[in-house]
């Protein structure tokens, strides 16, 4: 494997990275985040479409496991994908 190929962790890394920030005189004033995976971002979302449309507010744990079920298609769909 070449060296200098990035290769994403299976959750598809953080989804919104925050680099280290510095002050012209060399203070940090913000540090960096690996914030959220890229899994869980779209766990998120499948979930806000299934809440939308009334079903699993009575069992979020099944909500909950549907939209994890969605985000790791989402998942395999970027492996699959040529130039994803």
């Amino acid at each position: 494997m070449d060296e200098n190929v990035y290769v994403a962790p299976a959750d598809g890394g953080p989804a919104f990275p925050v680099l280290s920030d510095y002050a012209p005189n060399g203070q940090l004033v913000a540090g960096g985040t690996y914030g959220m995976s890229l899994q869980d971002w779209f766990a998120g979302m499948a979930l806000q479409g299934i809440l939308s449309t009334g079903w699993g507010r009575e069992n979020p744990v099944a909500a909950a496991s549907l939209a994890y079920e969605h985000a790791d298609a989402m998942m395999q769909a970027r492996k699959e994908a040529p130039n994803a």
